[in-house]
């Protein structure tokens, strides 16, 4: 016997179908949250000027000096006594170290403007660029280093 096409619409099921599973609900964990600046070794890039206009540069397209601000922080555990510096790192085609040497006088945070020169004898050539912020503690090595920020230097 030929079933029709009616048939097959008014099929009806014997068994209820499945109940939808039911997933567990775990509950969100509390954000952590971030350290306060000065109480533990921390270096942050804060920002990308261009130095001639003084407006955000545009990290993708970089042809004019840069003046890259930079926050460090010693930390409350490391000693003021000894003297610190501070670099900014540019990594690429062309690796670049700007230094400040911080005296034991300064205070727990520190915020510096770096300015970087672009093309002109001794700048960044054209390529792409990593630069990353430091705090570096005399014998104690690299105390804290921020997250890579990429630049591209334009031809």
């Amino acid at each position: 016997m030929a079933c029709t096409e009616d048939e097959g619409r008014n099929h009806r099921y014997l068994n209820k179908p499945p109940a939808p599973a039911v997933r567990a609900t775990v509950p969100a964990s509390a954000p952590v949250p971030e350290p306060a600046i000065g109480s533990v070794p921390s270096a942050r890039i804060m920002s990308v000027r261009n130095t001639s206009t003084g407006t955000p540069a545009s990290l993708e397209e970089v042809g004019e000096p840069l003046e890259i601000l930079v926050m460090v922080s010693r930390g409350r555990a490391t000693p003021d006594s000894r003297p610190a510096r501070v670099e900014l790192a540019l990594s690429g085609p062309k690796d670049t170290v700007l230094a400040v040497p911080v005296s034991p006088a300064v205070p727990l945070v520190v915020a510096l403007p770096f300015h970087v020169a672009i093309g002109a004898p001794g700048g960044l050539t054209p390529g792409r660029y990593e630069a990353r912020a430091r705090i570096v503690g005399e014998g104690a090595g690299i105390l804290a280093e921020s997250v890579p920020l990429p630049i591209v230097v334009r031809p």
